[in-house]
């Protein structure tokens, strides 16, 4: 039986802190400080993480030129919106040009890069998974953002 990582190991990581609200696997939210981070894996090259390593996606059927997410209710339990309170900064490999944020529906507010609002998949149970990349799930594609701002499709 033959098997194939899922993931793309990291090489390096910058940081672009902010102070940001993460909704978890149990949809709770609690206030912590997070970086918007860049990975460099050997496959994808240079992608955006929290912090912690854990990767960041962007959705096709969000509207970006407007931020507007369309993933909710089921979509961001299985996808859940990386969330902001605080004031946002950025340094080291994202750009703080691009950095931004988004009202949602329930009033949340919700962190923005290059306009896409930025979200985890519940499927990455550790730093550096990539399991999100390149689904096709509730109406779009998933994909990895690059620090320029753009899907990275392989």
């Amino acid at each position: 039986m033959l098997f194939a990582s899922c993931h793309d190991a990291p090489k390096q990581t910058q940081a672009a802190t902010t102070t940001a609200t993460v909704a978890g696997a149990t949809g709770t939210r609690a206030e912590v400080h997070e970086t918007v981070a860049v990975e460099h894996g050997n496959v994808y090259g240079d992608y955006l993480t929290d912090d912690s390593g854990r990767t960041l996606y962007m959705f096709t059927a969000d509207n970006r030129d407007v931020p507007r997410s369309a993933c909710d209710l089921e979509c961001a339990a299985a996808w859940p919106p990386y969330m902001y309170e605080g004031a946002l900064q950025a340094n080291a490999g994202a750009s703080s040009s691009l950095v931004g944020k988004m009202k949602r529906p329930d009033g949340s507010t919700q962190i923005t890069y290059n306009g896409w609002p930025l979200y985890y998949d519940k499927q990455d149970a550790r730093p550096s998974e990539l399991n999100g990349e390149g689904v096709t799930a509730f109406g779009g594609r998933w994909f990895l953002i690059s620090p320029q701002g753009a899907k990275i499709e392989k």
